[in-house]
C-alpha cells in the first residue's frame, strides 16, 4: 500500500461500504486502515470463502469489493464471479502482485471493473472506488442508510 500521510484525509465522511478481501493479513490491515480514513465502512475478511458466505446472506450491503487475486481456496476472479451470482451491479475491484496472469479477455468476457497492482496505491484506490460507487448512483446500495438492520459483524 502505498500513499503519502499528507494526502489521506482526516476522517473524511462517509464514502460507501466496502467488502475487502485478502489473505495477506497486514495488507489487509492497512489497506482497511486506510479505506477508514478516507470515510468508508470497511467488511475485511482473510478468506474468500467466507466472504462469499457473508455476501450471500448480505448481498445488496456493499457498495463495492475489493479483493486480492492469489488467493488459497477461491482466487479472486471466481469470487468475482460468485459475487456477482448474488448481485449483478457490485463493482469488483481485484489486485495482484501479477496482473497479466488475468488474460484481458477474461476481465473484458466476464465484466470485472478494474485490475489494479499491488503495491495498490490508496490515492488510486480511493479515486477508482468514488467512480464505482458513483457509476451506481441510483441503485439501493449506493446509499447507506437504506439497510436495517445492519448485518452482524463477520466471525473473522
Amino acid at each position: 500500500m502505498t500513499a503519502h500521510l499528507k494526502d489521506i484525509p482526516q476522517d473524511r465522511p462517509f464514502s460507501g461500504r466496502i467488502l475487502l478481501v485478502d489473505d495477506e493479513r497486514e495488507f489487509l490491515r492497512v489497506t482497511c486502515r486506510l479505506l477508514e480514513k478516507f470515510g468508508y465502512h470497511v467488511t475485511a475478511f482473510e478468506n474468500g470463502l467466507d466472504a462469499l458466505i457473508y455476501f450471500q446472506q448480505y448481498p445488496l450491503h456493499f457498495d463495492a469489493v475489493v479483493t486480492d487475486q492469489s488467493m488459497p481456496q477461491i482466487e479472486g476472479v471466481d469470487l468475482f464471479i460468485r459475487l456477482r451470482s448474488c448481485n449483478s451491479t457490485i463493482p469488483v475491484v481485484v489486485c495482484s502482485g501479477n496482473c497479466r496472469i488475468i488474460p484481458l479477455a477474461t476481465v473484458c468476457n466476464l465484466g470485472l471493473d478494474a485490475i489494479l497492482q499491488k503495491p495498490v496505491d490508496i490515492l488510486t484506490l480511493d479515486q477508482l472506488l468514488q467512480q464505482l460507487i458513483r457509476g451506481r448512483e441510483g441503485t439501493p446500495a449506493l446509499h447507506g442508510d437504506y439497510l436495517s438492520p445492519k448485518p452482524p459483524p463477520p466471525g473473522v
